[in-house]
């Protein structure tokens, strides 16, 4: 199980939306550049965001979209977030 993190800018954030918005998803076909994601958020070739997986030290990726086909979503992992 991973949860996306998506971060908006000011120009795509609607009136009272929060600049983070958490969503669970499902994660398939991991490998070390990315992965899938099915996930109930509308996300656009390009957005950025951040993962959170549920394993005992709660790793945390930021990835960007590559690929949309409604809500599955192609994932490149850009670096690990250190806490």
């Amino acid at each position: 199980m991973a949860k996306a993190s998506r971060r908006s800018t000011s120009s795509r954030r609607g009136a009272g939306e929060s600049p983070e918005t958490v969503v669970p998803g499902r994660g398939t076909e991991m490998s070390e550049g990315g992965m899938l994601l099915y996930a109930g958020i509308l996300l656009n070739p390009g957005d950025m965001l951040e993962l959170e997986f549920s394993t005992p030290s709660h790793s945390r990726m930021k990835a960007v979209v590559r690929y949309r086909d409604g809500y599955c979503f192609g994932l490149e992992f850009i670096a690990p977030i250190t806490a």
